[in-house]
């Protein structure tokens, strides 16, 4: 066993440190995130104002913070941080940015093209899908317990935190 002038023990922990050092961690959510609104057509004005909602993200890619604070942050309207909302709702991975799970699920739906009146219904009513209800479920979104079963295997094919994935993640070399 190779060592580093002391015990075996501190010889592999060297290793373990110099391998953690070369690791090669793909973006942060921040960096990836940045990186996506940079794409965008954004006035220099929005651009400055993209700040405010970066700050907000969280680990999940959910804002962490009301729309109305981050409009005051950015110095914004509540018209402006809706408009400004929508256009960094459009980058990768789709759920970016997305203020509550329905919301981000919905995005990702529409991404994917998946979102019939029935799934949009499911989403409104994610409190009974919580609690199992599937036949309530099906009565409030005026749908049969097929339907429903359908919506809910593409609800599963989604990601609930899509910046979750940025999370010590190793790029592709």
């Amino acid at each position: 066993t190779l060592t580093f002038g002391g015990s075996r023990n501190s010889g592999s922990a060297d290793w373990d440190r110099i391998g953690n050092l070369a690791a090669d961690h793909g973006p942060s959510l921040y960096a990836h995130a940045t990186a996506e609104v940079d794409r965008l057509d954004l006035s220099p004005i929005e651009r400055r104002r993209t700040e405010a909602f970066l700050d907000a993200l969280e680990p999940s890619g959910w804002l962490g913070q009301p729309l109305e604070v981050i409009a005051i942050s950015g110095a914004m309207s509540r018209a402006e941080s809706e408009g400004l909302l929508a256009k960094l709702q459009r980058v990768e991975p789709a759920g970016l940015f997305a203020r509550n799970l329905a919301e981000c699920l919905r995005l990702q739906a529409v991404d994917l093209q998946i979102l019939t009146p029935i799934f949009a219904k499911v989403l409104e009513n994610l409190t009974l899908l919580a609690s199992a209800d599937l036949k309530g479920l099906a009565k409030a979104c005026d749908a049969t317990l097929d339907e429903i079963r359908s919506v809910l295997r593409q609800i599963r094919s989604l990601n609930p935190k899509p910046g979750a994935i940025f999370e010590g993640e190793v790029s592709p070399q």
